[in-house]
């Protein structure tokens, strides 16, 4: 199965999408896209859904997926603006990552 519980029980990983996702009441509410490269996941676009924004979802969603990156041991690379955001009022999101323009993000 691609798709899998990550520490927030709402938010899935579909790793065959490449995408994170957050479930509320059965209404997939909010995505968050990434790309895989050479190893290191790129999120390249954040989106909750228009009638549940200002919930503090994409902020959820963001955590939970940079979680899930970092305890598999993986590396994540914040290109969407919002993930960028995120980061840097979060620093305690811990793991190495390549910087955006690193060859590394942009292979």
């Amino acid at each position: 199965m691609a798709t899998r519980e990550t520490r927030d029980r709402d938010v899935l990983h579909d790793d065959a999408a490449g995408r994170y996702e957050l479930w509320l009441d059965d209404e997939l509410v909010g995505v968050a896209d990434y790309v895989d490269r050479d190893g290191a996941l790129a999120f390249v676009h954040t989106e909750i859904l228009p009638g549940r924004r200002n919930e503090g979802l994409a902020a959820r969603l963001v955590r939970a997926a940079l979680e899930d990156v970092v305890a598999s041991g993986r590396r994540f690379v914040p290109v969407c603006p919002y993930v960028v955001a995120y980061v840097g009022r979060h620093p305690e999101i811990a793991g190495p990552r390549p910087s955006a323009s690193s060859p590394e993000a942009s292979a």
